[in-house]
């Protein structure tokens, strides 16, 4: 006998759902310190075009969003740890933290990257005409 107000619970995932997002949020969370890596000596590259522009560059951009980065990492990474603490008091699958670590990650290194080569640009705008010359 059912009553009316009664409605059915929701199917619980199954074993293999769960195992899966498990090992996506294992691998997602393994791939921050990766990135990080990867972006730090891609980075280290990158400075090397500050060798040369004394005077034409505007070195204060370029190393103040390089100082910056480190603070803009933490902060990515307290978001997404603060998400994937809400994320398990709420009860939901606590895979969408790995993912904004991760996508966090990504954005402030490219937000990074381009205040760099902004700071850089200047030099590379005045050296076709200091060729010519």
């Amino acid at each position: 006998m059912r009553f009316a107000g009664y409605q059915q619970p929701a199917a619980l995932p199954s074993r293999g759902a769960a195992q899966q997002r498990r090992g996506l949020e294992v691998s997602l969370w393994l791939s921050v310190p990766v990135i990080l890596a990867l972006v730090h000596l891609l980075q280290i590259f990158e400075l090397f075009g500050t060798v040369g522009c004394e005077g034409v560059c505007d070195l204060d951009l370029t190393f103040a969003a390089r100082a910056a980065y480190p603070w803009e990492v933490a902060v990515s990474l307290a978001v997404a740890a603060g998400a994937a603490i809400a994320l398990r008091l709420l009860g939901k699958p606590t895979f969408w933290a790995g993912l904004i670590a991760l996508v966090l990650m990504l954005a402030s290194a490219t937000v990074t990257s381009v205040l760099v080569q902004s700071g850089l640009a200047p030099m590379y705008a005045s050296a076709p005409t200091d060729a010519m010359t």
